[in-house]
């Protein structure tokens, strides 16, 4: 008798440079600008929380209050060893289905973008500004496709 067995693999595409990550040398806030192609160039916060990072982004509502809502987290990246890398990364999905169980809509990250943030080892100034780059973030889509692979048993 035959049988089959899905195994999910994920194919990923080219790491590219997706933005710079800025740091106010005065008041020490920071902040990606990520160019999104079609979607364009968009700036998020940066907030540090434990071993990870938040990517927010700020919006006025239809009465003119500052928002925010979180784009997803950063988390940081340990080898083998389970040692810190100085890298951060976490996946940012792509679509969103409603969950009965939840009874929300949820995103999926079985096909996402991977972000990945890299900090330089020295800040550099950016002209006269007071603004340092200290950081930067590449980007490549992961996506999950299912593999069937076929099996005989009792042979």
């Amino acid at each position: 008798m035959a049988t089959s067995s899905t195994r999910v693999q994920r194919l990923y595409g080219i790491s590219r440079s997706l933005g710079d990550v800025l740091q106010n040398s005065q008041s020490k806030d920071e902040w990606v600008n990520l160019d999104f192609g079609f979607l364009g160039l968009q700036r998020f916060a940066l907030k540090k929380e434990g071993n990870e990072f938040a990517l927010l982004k700020s919006y006025k509502d239809n009465e003119g209050n500052d928002k925010s809502f979180s784009l997803g987290k950063l988390f940081e990246v340990k080898d083998k060893s389970n040692n810190a890398t100085g890298l951060y990364s976490g996946s940012f999905g792509l679509y969103r289905i409603y969950s009965k169980d939840l009874n929300k809509q949820v995103t999926l990250n079985n096909d996402c973008v991977v972000l990945t943030l890299h900090f330089l080892k020295e800040p550099r100034k950016l002209g006269e500004s007071e603004v340092l780059k200290i950081g930067y973030i590449t980007g490549q889509f992961a996506i999950e496709q299912e593999k069937i692979s076929r099996g005989k048993e009792n042979e």
